[in-house]
């Protein structure tokens, strides 16, 4: 009876803690396995962004308050964004920073790729 009861708590608590872990998940998107670089340039996606002037100013100050961001460039028509930035932005935790800013002002953004600098940029 008391290996049962044994038994019962430790499932318990295996599901409870799996449950947690998964809580624990960043809401904005995951970036366990973006790989921290020197710097970046990401193309963001904002299928949301409805007004053409106010807008892409929100947009801009949203991305540009996160350490490491050099150049915010956004295009209205497109409806996306262009990131020129050194570490720490270029990180898991400078993306989630990122899009956790975007959605804070409304925004449902979306990275849609990540790459290093050309020299020319």
């Amino acid at each position: 009876m008391k290996l049962r009861a044994l038994a019962a708590i430790l499932s318990f608590v295996a599901i409870a803690s799996s449950m947690l872990s998964s809580c624990a998940r960043s809401p904005y998107g995951n970036f366990s396995n973006v790989p921290d670089r020197k710097s970046c340039v990401l193309d963001v996606s904002l299928p949301n962004m409805a007004c053409s002037e106010a807008c892409p100013i929100k947009v801009q100050n949203a991305l540009g308050s996160v350490a490491g961001v050099r150049r915010v460039e956004v295009d209205y028509d497109s409806r996306s964004a262009t990131v020129d930035a050194n570490y720490p932005a270029c990180s898991s935790g400078g993306f989630e920073q990122m899009m956790k800013n975007l959605y804070m002002q409304g925004y449902k953004a979306r990275i849609v790729s990540s790459r290093e600098p050309m020299g020319w940029e």
